[in-house]
């Protein structure tokens, strides 16, 4: 227990623009997502669409992703056991 024991799991991924919402996770397994956070590279094309916990230990990103473009996009989740 204790905070000593939290981590932080990320998971960038760049992802080719669509004219569509992408979705990004991080992955806390098997420990549990109490929180997370998104970032993108590339904030002038693509819009940020949402985040949430997805599962126990999943944190989610959603950004609108503008054509043309292939922005990374980071999910990070921040992990209890």
């Amino acid at each position: 227990g204790g905070i000593g024991s939290i981590t932080v799991v990320e998971n960038p991924l760049a992802i080719p623009g669509t004219e569509g919402v992408s979705t990004v996770e991080a992955d806390c397994s098997p420990k549990i997502a109490i929180g997370g956070g998104c970032r993108v590279n590339d904030p002038t094309n693509n819009s940020f669409y949402g985040s949430y916990r997805s599962s126990a230990n999943k944190w989610t990103c959603e950004y609108y992703i503008g054509v043309g473009v292939t922005p990374t996009i980071t999910a990070q989740a921040i992990c209890a056991p």
